[in-house]
C-alpha cells in the first residue's frame, strides 16, 4: 500500500524540511521531498518526528514487562504516548526466571510488539541498587554468562552491568562479543573502574547520576566518565525529578549526540498515584514520582517518552532535532536498530507528529492515533 504524508515540518538527519512530504510503500519510506507532491496525500497538522525508541522500560498502563500476560498490552500503552520501538526492562532476578521471562517474551520480539528485552541486573551493585533487590544480585559469574547466552537467544539485546563486580568485565567482552549491548550501572565503580567496563565492550551507562557515585572533584567515578567519554552513550531520564534540571543541562551540554532519553517507567505511568510492584517489592506513587514504599528511594518513573521530549524541547530548551536524536536516533543508533530512529529513505516509516504535544503516531505507515 502507497501512501504520502505531508508535514508543517518533517526532522530528518540532514536537517528540518519546511513544508514536506514522505512518501510509504508497504511500511518503508521510499521518498522525501520539499513542496507539493505529485501524489494524493495527507496533511499532518504538526512537526513530523521520526518514531520514539526506548530502551528502558518496564512497564505502563497498569502492566508491566516481568507479566507475560500483560506485556503486550505494557507495549501498546507507549506505542499511544509516541514509543514505536521499545524493549522490555526486566529488574534483577534468579537467571532462572529471568531465563523464563525472556522466553516468554519471545513472541512479542517476533511479532514486533517489542523490539527486544533488558535485562537491568541481577549483576549489580548492592551499594548502589537503588529500587532493585539485594537478594537476588549477583556476580557475573562464567556460569551465569553462559546461561544467558545459552538460552536467551536474539531476545536479549542490552543488558545493565555493574563494571566493579569480580568477573565483570569477563561478562561485558563475552556480552559484547556475542552481539548484546552492554551498559555501565546501577555501580559504585571508581573512574578506573568504570573506563575499564568501557574497554572491555561497554557502550553505554544506564540513567545517568541515578544509582551511581555522585560527583565528586576528588572522588571520580562512573559519572564522571560518562560525562567525559564520547564512546558512551548515556541515558537519562527527563521527568524533572530523577535530575535537576541544572544537572540535566550539564548532561545535555556535555552528552549531545550521545544523549539517549529513556522513560524507566513502570506500571504506574499512566495510571493513579497509588500502590504498585516491580519486582516483587512495593512501590507507592505520589504526584507523579515512584518510590519504594516507606523510603525515598525512586522505583522508576511514571514517565512517557512524549512527556520526555517535551521536557528536553521545552524545558531544556533543545532543538527539535536535538531532541529528537536523544529520543530515536541515538537509543535507536545503541541497539543497532538500523531500521528505525530517522525519517530517511530505506527505514520503517515510523513517525510522530508534535504541535504543542503529540498529536498523531503512525507505525509502518499505518495511523495508531
Amino acid at each position: 500500500m502507497s501512501r504520502t504524508f505531508t508535514a508543517n515540518k518533517i526532522v530528518t538527519p540532514g536537517g528540518e524540511i519546511s513544508q514536506g512530504w514522505v512518501s510509504v510503500d508497504n511500511g518503508t519510506i521510499t521518498a522525501i521531498g520539499e513542496g507539493t507532491p505529485t501524489s494524493a496525500t495527507t496533511h499532518l497538522d504538526g512537526t513530523m518526528l521520526p518514531g520514539f525508541v526506548d530502551i528502558h522500560c518496564h512497564g505502563g498502563g497498569g502492566h508491566s514487562f516481568d507479566d507475560p500476560a500483560g506485556a503486550a498490552a505494557a507495549a501498546e500503552f507507549h506505542l499511544q504516548h509516541g514509543t514505536t520501538s521499545i524493549l522490555a526492562s526486566l529488574v534483577s532476578a534468579p537467571i532462572h526466571d529471568q531465563l523464563r521471562l525472556l522466553s516468554a517474551l519471545t513472541r512479542l520480539v517476533t511479532d514486533d510488539v517489542i523490539a527486544g528485552v533488558h535485562l537491568e541486573g541481577p549483576f549489580l551493585s548492592h551499594i548502589k541498587c537503588g529500587a532493585q533487590n539485594p537478594a537476588v544480585l549477583v556476580d557475573p559469574s562464567p556460569e551465569a554468562v553462559s546461561q544467558l547466552l545459552e538460552f536467551a537467544g536474539s531476545s536479549l539485546r542490552y543488558i545493565t552491568i555493574a563494571p566493579e563486580l569480580p568477573g565483570a568485565l569477563e561478562a561485558i567482552e563475552r556480552l559484547t562479543a556475542a552481539g548484546v549491548v552492554v551498559a555501565l550501572g546501577h555501580s559504585d565503580a571508581t573512574a578506573a573502574e568504570a573506563v575499564a567496563g568501557r574497554q572491555a565492550g561497554a557502550t553505554a551507562v544506564t540513567h545517568l547520576f541515578n544509582a551511581m557515585r555522585t560527583v565528586h572533584h576528588r572522588d571520580n567515578g562512573l559519572a564522571d566518565v560518562a560525562l567525559i567519554d564520547p564512546l558512551l552513550s548515556t541515558e537519562v531520564i527527563p521527568d524533572g525529578i530523577h535530575v535537576a534540571q541544572m544537572a540535566m543541562q550539564l548532561a545535555a551540554t556535555t552528552k549531545q549526540h550521545r544523549l539517549v532519553a529513556v522513560t524507566d517507567a513502570i506500571s504506574a505511568a499512566g495510571m493513579p498515584d497509588g500502590d504498585y510492584r516491580l519486582g516483587g517489592l512495593d512501590v507507592t506513587c505520589a504526584d507523579g514520582a515512584a518510590r519504594l514504599t516507606g523510603t525515598n528511594t525512586l522505583a522508576g518513573s511514571t514517565l512517557t517518552m512524549d512527556r520526555a521530549f517535551a521536557y528536553l524541547h521545552t524545558v531544556m530548551g533543545l532543538s527539535l532535532t536535538a531532541a529528537a536524536h536523544a529520543t530515536a536516533t541515538e537509543p535507536a543508533r545503541v541497539l543497532g536498530l538500523h531500521h528505525v530512529g530517522t525519517i530517511e529513505v530505506g527505514k520503517q516509516a515510523d513517525f510522530v507528529v508534535w504541535n504543542d504535544g503529540l498529536r498523531e503516531v503512525i507505525k509502518k505507515g499505518l495511523p495508531i492515533r
